[in-house]
């Protein structure tokens, strides 16, 4: 489980920089505005299945999901290992 929730973390992240950096400061206050451009693009992603996106935004979630294939990897063999494991114990 720590594994998966060490992605998650990752992923969330590295979306948080790229957010933090687009954002526009509107105050002295400390408030930061999302530009509408990228607010409306997100909205219309959020929408979109992974089959409907571009070939350039379905290459952009390639590359994050590149970076994340080792640990992935890790939970597959893992997970494997348990079933294995509780198949011999059953026989």
């Amino acid at each position: 489980m720590n594994v998966k929730a060490k992605i998650s973390h990752q992923i969330w992240s590295h979306w948080m920089k790229h957010l933090v950096n687009i954002c526009i400061p509107a105050g002295p206050n400390g408030t930061y505005v999302i530009p509408q451009c990228d607010l409306n693009r997100w909205k219309r992603l959020i929408d979109t299945d992974f089959e409907d996106l571009t070939a350039e935004e379905k290459e952009s979630d390639y590359e994050i999901a590149e970076l994340y294939m080792k640990d992935l990897k890790v939970i597959n063999k893992d997970y494997k290992s348990i079933a294995t494991n509780k198949l011999l114990k059953e026989i």
